[in-house]
This record gives structure tokens, C-alpha cells and sequence, in this order.
């Protein structure tokens, strides 16, 4: 298995690797009157996922992902393992999202 998801530049990639597979599980989701399947990725690779993304949609679900479940254990490196640009990764969280949660009307909102 091989593959990726990429995001708005060259350097926005996050890797599809056998352990994001094998980490994953099946969920069924109702759609209608019909039922599928999906993956669920593990809960670091989401974190890495969201923090890829950083729409400001994704601060909010950050937020919420941290304060339930705490800091995803081995970020460090699964970050290093699965993102080409580990750099751009820690960008994101330092200048993307971490200024949306700080700011004094998303605590009180």
C-alpha cells in the first residue's frame, strides 16, 4: 500500500504508510437508508491530519481532541515517519493553530 494526501502546496503531504493502514479500524456509517464502511485512522494520524489541514475549522477540532484524549503519544515520530516536511507540519501548528486557540474569544466561545 502506498499512496498520500496531499494538501494546497507541493510540500503539504502526509503518507499513506502500511502502519496507517494496519493502525486504522472499520467503522460502519449510515448514510440514508444504506450502510458503509470506512477507515478510522488512528488517533495520531488524524492529529497529523487535522494539523495538515489547519483550516480554522481544524483548530476547533484540535482543541477539542486535546483536551479529551491529551497529546497523541508519538507525535514526534509519527510526524517524522509520515510527513515529508516535518518543518511545515510544526509551521502549521505554531502559526496556523496555535493563534486561533489562544485567542481570547475562541476560550469563550
Amino acid at each position: 500500500m502506498e499512496g498520500e494526501v496531499t494538501g494546497r502546496t507541493e510540500r503539504d503531504v502526509v503518507r499513506i504508510d502500511e502502519r496507517f493502514i494496519s493502525d486504522s479500524w472499520k467503522a460502519k456509517i449510515r448514510i440514508g437508508d444504506r450502510e458503509a464502511e470506512a477507515r478510522v485512522p488512528s488517533y495520531v494520524d488524524y492529529f497529523i491530519l487535522k494539523v495538515s489541514s489547519a483550516r480554522a475549522s481544524d483548530a476547533r477540532d484540535i482543541a477539542t481532541l486535546l483536551w479529551k484524549n491529551g497529546m497523541p503519544e508519538g507525535l514526534k515520530e509519527r510526524v517524522r515517519e509520515i510527513v515529508p516536511c516535518a518543518e511545515l507540519f510544526r509551521e502549521k501548528l505554531k502559526e496556523s493553530i496555535l493563534p486561533i486557540i489562544r485567542n481570547k474569544r475562541f476560550l469563550h466561545s
